[in-house]
C-alpha cells in the first residue's frame, strides 16, 4: 500500500473519530446542565411598582370642593339661555330685552370708473398665468388671475390680452391696441 493510499482512508476516518468526540462532549454537557433551572429573573410587588407616599412631582392634585363645580351646573354651558336657575320660591332671572337694532344704511352706489390700465406683457402656459399691468400713475405689478387692480379683479389672461370684470361688467385690455 502507498502512502497516497494510506492518507486518503484515514483522512475520512479521522473525522469520524473527531465528529463524534465532538458529540460526545456536547451530550455530556447538556446531560450535566439537564438538572439545572433557567436564570430567575426577580418580579417586583405592587408596593414596589407605587411611587413612595412622600413623592410630590407626580401626584394629582386633591379634588376641588363640589362649589367649584356648582357654576357648571348651575349655567348649562350649551343651554341657549345660559342662566342660574332660579332657587325655589325665587323669582326667575328675567331674560334682559335685546337692544333694538339699528337699521342697516343703505348701500351706497360707488361707480367704479373703467381704470386706465396698459397691459405690458404676460406669461401664460402652465400651470398659472400673469400679467404686467401698469396703472397710469404708477410702478407696473405682475398680477394673476383672481387679482384686483383699481377695484376690477383679473379674469382672465390670455396670450395678448386680459380681461377684467366687477358686478356691473367687463372690459379686456390688449397688449397691442388698435
Amino acid at each position: 500500500m502507498s502512502r497516497a493510499d494510506l492518507h486518503s482512508m484515514l483522512l475520512p476516518a479521522s473525522g469520524t473519530l473527531l465528529l463524534l468526540a465532538l458529540a460526545s462532549a456536547l451530550g455530556f454537557t447538556l446531560s450535566r446542565n439537564a438538572g439545572m433551572s433557567a436564570p430567575s429573573i426577580p418580579i417586583p410587588s405592587d408596593a414596589a411598582l407605587r411611587p413612595p407616599a412622600e413623592a410630590t412631582a407626580l401626584d394629582m392634585p386633591p379634588p376641588r370642593p363640589d362649589v367649584y363645580y356648582a357654576a357648571i351646573t348651575e349655567r348649562p354651558l350649551f343651554s341657549p339661555q345660559r342662566r342660574p336657575t332660579p332657587e325655589p320660591g325665587q323669582a326667575p332671572v328675567a331674560e334682559p330685552e335685546p337692544a333694538a337694532a339699528a337699521p342697516a344704511p343703505e348701500p351706497v352706489a360707488v361707480e367704479l370708473t373703467r381704470p386706465d390700465l396698459r397691459l405690458l406683457g404676460t406669461m401664460t402656459g402652465g400651470a398659472r398665468s400673469t400679467a404686467l399691468i401698469a396703472q397710469a400713475e404708477g410702478e407696473p405689478v405682475w398680477l394673476a388671475e383672481g387679482d384686483a387692480i383699481g377695484g376690477w379683479t383679473l379674469s382672465a389672461i390670455s396670450a395678448d390680452s386680459v380681461e377684467l370684470s366687477r358686478d356691473s361688467g367687463s372690459f379686456r385690455v390688449d397688449l397691442y391696441p388698435q
